[in-house]
């Protein structure tokens, strides 16, 4: 129940995330004012009604919902800052990437970025470091590429692909890393 609860509030938020995503990109240059420089909303998932087994859980002191989640969007061309306890040293941002948006929940991270090199680049960038890992999946197609495995003390889902709606970038990949 818990992480069901979980991966339907994550399917939201990043609906939600591909939508602003998507409607931010249409326009020709960009509208900003001096005061968006990012914007920060934290939300606190919704309680789900009680069952049989939600109710097993609790008393078990398994607790259904989220502790909370924080969405960070940069509004401008400022890269959002990760949040202090990403684990970088397992999954590393791309170097140079505009990182566009993070949405952070139980230790887990989604992370949408863009790079200005060619999507090969990149996919080469993480298939060294997912070697250490465990690959469940893998594929290409129309020259975007997903993976989906292990790594480390983390489930991981990388997806790469050509960029389409920003001028200054070739490529935009979107991270997925959450503990195991």
């Amino acid at each position: 129940m818990k992480n069901c609860l979980k991966t339907c509030l994550l399917v939201i938020l990043i609906g939600s995330l591909v939508l602003v995503t998507a409607a931010c990109g249409s326009g020709d240059s960009p509208e900003t004012t001096p005061a968006a420089q990012q914007t920060t909303a934290t939300a606190k998932p919704v309680q789900a009604e009680t069952t049989e087994a939600a109710a097993e859980s609790e008393a078990e002191g398994d607790d259904a919902t989220s502790d909370h989640v924080e969405l960070d969007i940069s509004t401008d061309d400022k890269s959002v800052d990760l949040p202090a306890d990403y684990p970088a040293e397992t999954l590393p941002i791309y170097p140079g990437s505009y990182v566009e948006s993070v949405v952070s929940m139980d230790k887990g991270f989604t992370i949408i970025a863009h790079s200005k090199d060619e999507p090969e680049k990149l996919m080469a960038f993480y298939k060294d470091i997912l070697a250490d890992g465990q690959i469940t999946a893998e594929s290409t197609v129309d020259g975007a590429y997903t993976v989906f495995g292990t790594l480390g003390t983390f489930t991981v889902q990388l997806t790469v692909g050509p960029q389409q709606d920003r001028e200054d970038y070739q490529t935009t990949y979107a991270l997925m890393l959450f503990p195991a």
